[in-house]
């Protein structure tokens, strides 16, 4: 079984300084935060923030090319957690077949917003990585500053 997420943002880990991809459950209940590289994140957080870099980034590349070979990313998959390491799948729809592609799940969310299509993530994967923010007893530290996390804490990455 699969649930909706959706890209609540990018923020900037204060202890590593990685950024962190947060996804949140179509419910809004509970977030999937993922640490990403920085080029992936400023990929995502470009596209969210509709700006056009002057020449295409490599995520853009990759929409083109999917685009030109008649192919139509139809969902990504956030599939699997190995020994700390998310596994995604581009579902990619090329005529009446459905193409499977392994990615890394910050490169399948760049690609996810630029062609607006759904990600999904694998029930066994949200149970063991998201968190809950309606938790009665927040034990875990990320839980901690997930939860305290504002409005207006959103969107501070920086490109």
């Amino acid at each position: 079984m699969f649930h909706k997420l959706f890209v609540e943002t990018v923020l900037l880990d204060p202890i590593s300084e990685q950024p962190i991809l947060i996804l949140k459950t179509d419910g809004g209940d509970r977030v999937l935060p993922i640490w990403i590289g920085p080029g992936e994140a400023q990929a995502i957080v470009l596209e969210l923030q509709a700006i056009s870099p002057p020449r295409p980034m490599t995520h853009d590349l990759l929409c083109n090319v999917i685009k030109s070979l008649a192919g139509k990313l139809t969902r990504v998959d956030i599939c699997d957690l190995k020994d700390n390491t998310f596994y995604a799948e581009l579902v990619v729809q090329k005529g009446n077949e459905e193409v499977r592609i392994d990615a890394r799940p910050s490169d399948a969310v760049a690609l996810a917003v630029r062609f607006k299509t759904p990600i999904y993530v694998a029930e066994h994967v949200l149970s063991e990585a998201s968190h809950s923010l309606n938790s009665p007893s927040l034990s875990n530290s990320l839980e901690k500053w997930l939860s305290s996390l504002s409005v207006e804490d959103f969107g501070k990455y920086k490109m």
